[in-house]
């Protein structure tokens, strides 16, 4: 059985592009001194350029690569142990909270001067408060429902058939019953 390796790493390893980094600015070097050792100054983008400081600018440019290598390690190794720290600290904090809720009140002004947000109740937009008022109002329509007072005002109850059921119209197909479909006056 063989197993299939993509062709692209998922992450980049900065290591890999440093070395490469490093490498061609030594190859650079080891080669100008062994195929030109006796060119001093060069000319470079129509200016003199001496052999010491061009080594110079580019042995550089390998110290800063070692250097991003190095911090890079070291940012690696900072993260994980704040995430190392978060998994013990995030617990504390939150039965701390509980604790402060518990004294102060679970919307107390003084959750805020501990760092805490109080508790806040969602509030609809009015754009949504006005769909549900004309869906109420479409579903009362389509089903008949009145309210309290309306039925109040009919004079006298209707009589049905014997043995007869009034017919219900419901959104729900039939044989399921629909949730919250009775409507309270």
């Amino acid at each position: 059985m063989t197993t299939i390796t993509a062709a692209t790493p998922k992450t980049v390893n900065i290591t890999t592009q440093k070395i490469d980094t490093q490498a061609e600015f030594q190859a650079l070097i080891d080669g100008t001194n062994s195929l030109m050792p006796n060119d001093d100054p060069f000319v470079l983008a129509k200016r003199k350029v001496t052999r010491a400081d061009l080594f110079a600018e580019w042995q550089s440019r390998i110290d800063a690569a070692k250097a991003t290598k190095s911090c890079r390690l070291a940012l690696g190794a900072a993260v994980a142990h704040e995430r190392q720290l978060d998994g013990t600290v995030k617990p504390l904090r939150s039965a701390f909270k509980t604790f402060a809720q518990s004294r102060f009140g679970k919307n107390a002004p003084e959750l805020q001067e501990l760092g805490f947000v109080q508790n806040r109740t969602p509030r609809k937009s009015p754009q949504k408060k006005a769909a549900g008022v004309a869906k109420a109002q479409t579903t009362r329509k389509a089903r008949g429902t009145k309210g309290r007072q309306q039925r109040a005002a009919i004079p006298g109850a209707q009589p049905t058939a014997q043995g007869a059921t009034p017919a219900v119209t419901s959104a729900a197909p039939p044989g399921q019953a629909s949730a919250g479909t009775a409507v309270r006056s």
